[in-house]
């Protein structure tokens, strides 16, 4: 099960290996592969955070039931070896290191990565698909993942991507209906997934309607 993040006080030895993933997130060793590709590259590593609910919300450092596990707020991480480190709870921010939690088969490798490319973490701009009026506030580009700072109004990811030698660093709406959120959530969702996160009452309801036949 992964751990809950903790108001964030990294000890020096924490702090250093945070500080070499950030590393390998922002600059990275040329390696191997395509972005294209089916398979992830052997540099590919990846940072997700889901931001809690604002600290003036009723439901702030609880899990909020109303929401999919997937936006539940949490950090993930993945390295180079199929390592996954997970964290949840309402400190979670991109400084986070969480603890591992298990070790990826290349089958869960390979999803991750397809979901990672799926949703647009290396567009070098917002998402074509998205409304031009909207996509700004939709899926952004970030510069510095430990500066961002997500709107209060809405249920926010920032995901962190390093393959093949490049790098893509987005924020992504979580909670709107729109093919930006339906990627991104589709990420998170399986990342809690293989953290062991339990399912929520919505998780189950979505369940359950989805294998009802058509039209009933």
């Amino acid at each position: 099960m992964p751990k809950t993040c903790t108001p964030l006080r990294l000890t020096p030895v924490l702090a250093a290996v945070a500080a070499t993933v950030a590393a390998l997130l922002t600059t990275g060793c040329a390696a191997p592969g395509r972005i294209d590709a089916q398979t992830p590259p052997d540099d590919f590593v990846l940072g997700v955070t889901v931001y809690a609910q604002p600290s003036e919300s009723p439901i702030a450092g609880r899990v909020d039931p109303s929401l999919p596990r997937g936006l539940q707020p949490g950090r993930y991480v993945i390295e180079a070896d199929g390592v996954l480190r997970a964290a949840t709870g309402p400190a979670a921010d991109p400084s986070v290191f969480p603890p591992r939690t298990r070790q990826l088969s290349a089958a869960q490798m390979d999803e991750v990565w397809r979901l990672t490319r799926d949703a647009g973490v290396f567009a070098a701009a917002s998402l074509a698909s998205e409304p031009s009026d909207q996509s700004a506030s939709l899926s952004v580009a970030v510069g510095s993942p430990v500066l961002y700072e997500p709107p209060p109004e809405h249920v926010t990811a920032l995901i962190e991507a390093f393959a093949a030698g490049e790098r893509g660093t987005r924020a992504f709406i979580l909670d709107g209906d729109s093919p930006s959120a339906h990627g991104a959530g589709a990420l998170t969702d399986y990342l809690a997934d293989l953290a062991w996160i339990p399912r929520t009452a919505v998780d189950v309801e979505r369940s359950l309607r989805a294998r009802q036949p058509a039209g009933e």
